[in-house]
C-alpha cells in the first residue's frame, strides 16, 4: 500500500459517513491491476453519526462484468459498522470482516 492511505482513509470516515461501497472483481477494466471500489459518501459533521452508520456493502462476483454493475445484479450484499473502522489504528476498511475473524 501507498504511504498515504492510511491518511486518506481516516480523513474519509471523520469526514461523513459511507453510505455504500461497491467492491468490484479484479479485471473489471483491463488496464487496471489492483483492487477497486466505489464509495458513496455523505458529509456528516456529527461524530455519533458517523459512529452508528452502517454502509451497505454491494460485492460483485468474480467474474462479473461492467452489465451486472449497471443493472445492480449483487453477488452479495452485506452491512458493516463504520465504527469499527474508525476505531481500527490504521482505519482499515475491511469489507469482508465478520465475527470469525474476531
Amino acid at each position: 500500500m501507498g504511504t498515504n492511505t492510511a491518511a486518506l482513509r481516516k480523513e474519509l470516515l471523520d469526514a461523513g459517513r459511507i453510505e455504500q461501497i461497491v467492491d468490484l472483481p479484479q479485471g473489471i477494466w483491463s488496464d487496471a491491476t489492483v483492487d477497486c471500489v466505489l464509495l458513496f459518501l455523505t458529509q456528516e459533521t456529527d461524530e455519533g453519526q458517523r459512529e452508528t452508520n452502517q454502509p451497505q456493502v454491494n460485492l460483485l462476483g468474480i467474474r462479473d462484468t461492467l452489465d451486472k454493475l449497471t443493472t445492480r445484479s449483487w453477488d452479495e450484499v452485506i452491512h458493516q459498522q463504520q465504527s469499527r473502522w474508525l476505531n481500527n489504528s490504521r482505519n482499515e476498511i475491511s469489507i469482508r470482516y465478520d465475527s470469525l475473524m474476531q
